[in-house]
């Protein structure tokens, strides 16, 4: 492999790690924000009724907070594929 294909797949790989990372930390800093606000959290913001403990719920976690929706379901599967195919695309040009 040349070196600037090498440096190429370096650079997006820290791009879409700096992209990622930006985004979890837009998430939990806005979250972080709307708890500090207290009473004066916007209308529309979901308010959650408090749960008790897990070991209240037979089923566990599941139970207490929800399944797994579609969405999430199909982006860990689609993940999944894409990293064992980028695996055995690797291993294939390095191969020939």
């Amino acid at each position: 492999m040349p070196v600037i294909q090498q440096l190429l797949a370096a650079l997006w790989a820290l791009g879409i790690g700096l992209v990622t990372i930006t985004a979890i930390w837009l998430i939990v800093s806005n979250a972080w924000y709307r708890g500090a606000q207290g009473d004066h959290l916007p209308p529309t913001d979901v308010r959650p009724t408090p749960i008790g403990m897990v070991e209240e719920y037979p089923e566990g976690l599941a139970e207490a907070h929800g399944r797994p929706t579609l969405f999430l379901k199909l982006l860990i599967i689609a993940y999944a594929l894409w990293a064992v195919g980028y695996v055995v695309l690797f291993y294939m040009r390095g191969l020939k």
